[in-house]
């Protein structure tokens, strides 16, 4: 387990687990939790504690891309008619439109 010292850490009265230490989101029902990183474990707990009745929040440090199906199906169509910069530029838009500013 590599969990970094982030300051005031050892004064938190919460939990604090390392990924590879979860297990269940069963446990974190109507709780408030906080997932630090988005990579494919940090996002699988998240679904996980989310579909489990969790409040869950995701903490990264650069911005990402937040995508649905049905943007990606729409961007692949585009793509055969429409230069990939220009389907990038809509992508982003649309999913601007969807969530909303998420920074």
């Amino acid at each position: 387990e590599n969990i970094p010292m982030i300051p005031g850490l050892e004064n938190f009265p919460g939990d604090v687990i390392h990924s590879s230490s979860y297990k269940s989101g069963k446990s974190y029902s109507g709780k408030n939790v906080l997932v630090v990183g988005s990579g494919n474990s940090g996002m699988e707990i998240a679904y996980d504690l989310a579909t489990h009745g969790a409040n869950t929040s995701i903490v990264i440090r650069s911005p990402i891309h937040v995508m649905k199906k049905e943007l990606i199906r729409l961007g692949m169509a585009l793509a055969h008619h429409l230069p990939l910069n220009l389907v990038d530029k809509l992508l982003v838009m649309a999913a601007y439109l969807i969530f909303g500013d998420l920074s």
